[in-house]
């Protein structure tokens, strides 16, 4: 929890990054604040990149306090719908447009549990493994890469394994 229930927290923990509105204007905080920033990291792990990637640490928090984090649907269009949702109820700048706790975030992503690729096959949540690879780059290359990515991806779907490639090409 970013500070207890009811109190005022002056001391801006956490980072402009993922500052919650109400804590930027040291106004009274309960959990959303926390649940704020797991909206802003679930943004960048699913996107590559900050909502608001101002380097300049005052407009980055008047960017908190002014505008809504963009749809992540903008920059991956593949996401699921649930995901999508999640990441935007969590980033509302409004704290009583939030999830009001932790539990009901969660709750929020259990369709995608229960819809996970494995679960297809008949996995149980125990027998499914996930891996993920990144792969770095120069522009010059990015023919090969994309060849050899096919490759493997061919090749592993014969060995029935399922592959999601994400291209996050701008990632900075």
């Amino acid at each position: 929890q970013a500070c207890p229930t009811g109190t005022e927290d002056f001391a801006n923990l956490g980072t402009a990054y993922d500052m919650a509105p109400e804590q930027i204007d040291g106004r009274p905080v309960d959990p959303r604040p926390d649940i704020y920033a797991l909206g802003i990291t679930a943004f960048e792990m699913i996107t590559g990149k900050r909502p608001f990637p101002e380097k300049n640490a005052k407009a980055l928090l008047d960017l908190h306090l002014t505008q809504e984090v963009m749809d992540p649907r903008d920059i991956v269009p593949g996401i699921p719908e649930e995901l999508r949702k999640f990441i935007l109820t969590c980033t509302r700048r409004d704290p009583n447009q939030r999830y009001p706790d932790m539990g009901q975030a969660m709750a929020a992503l259990s369709p995608l549990v229960h819809n996970f690729k494995g679960q297809e096959k008949g996995l149980t949540i125990e027998q499914r493994k996930r891996s993920s690879l990144l792969i770095t780059y120069k522009n010059e290359n990015k023919q090969t890469v994309t060849r050899l990515t096919k490759k493997f991806q061919e090749e592993l779907k014969e060995l029935g394994i399922d592959v999601e490639m994400i291209n996050n090409s701008d990632y900075e």
